[in-house]
């Protein structure tokens, strides 16, 4: 069951609850999930937990703190995020968890590197989980999109003959 709560809800969902993490950093994830949650529910479900920065175009030339800026944001926070519900899952014995990288994550972005290798190295991180923790009862899954026509896209890359699909 899915349920698509409003950005200031938390809604209950069977023997789960669905946690709306908009506006929320990595860090501060695992304050939603406090131990007595833990304890009373099964299922963790994350809305609007779209983890990514599209970042700069370039590669080389692009500066150290915007590389780390984007393996933070695409990478890391999907560490932090497993490190608050793995253990909950495992203790239950179950558990589902799903990363969204990118399609430039199995193929490449030939204008921006720091995205390309970054969406890839999730890739690489939802692969390693599925692997270390499916005797636990975890699965792991890999949602690598293509580009979606949203306005962030349009104005970073003013490419109005691109062909995208319209986003909702």
């Amino acid at each position: 069951m899915l349920a698509f709560p409003t950005r200031s809800s938390t809604n209950s969902v069977g023997n789960g609850v669905c946690l709306p993490l908009f506006g929320r950093t990595a860090l501060t994830i695992s304050e939603l999930i406090t131990p007595d949650a833990r304890r009373r529910v099964g299922i963790f479900m994350f809305s609007y937990l779209v983890i990514a920065i599209g970042g700069a175009l370039g590669s080389l030339e692009v500066e150290n703190e915007v590389w780390l800026k984007i393996y933070e944001i695409n990478v890391l926070s999907h560490v932090y995020l497993a490190r608050a519900v793995f253990p909950s899952m495992i203790a239950h014995g179950a558990g589902a968890f799903m990363i969204t990288a990118s399609a430039a994550g199995l193929l490449t972005h030939p204008l921006a590197a720091p995205y390309a290798a970054t969406k890839h190295a999730a890739v690489a991180l939802a692969e390693n989980l599925a692997i270390e923790f499916a005797e636990k009862g975890i699965y792991v899954s890999c949602l690598c999109p293509q580009g979606v026509k949203t306005q962030l896209i349009a104005r970073q890359y003013r490419l109005a003959e691109f062909r995208l699909v319209d986003a909702p």
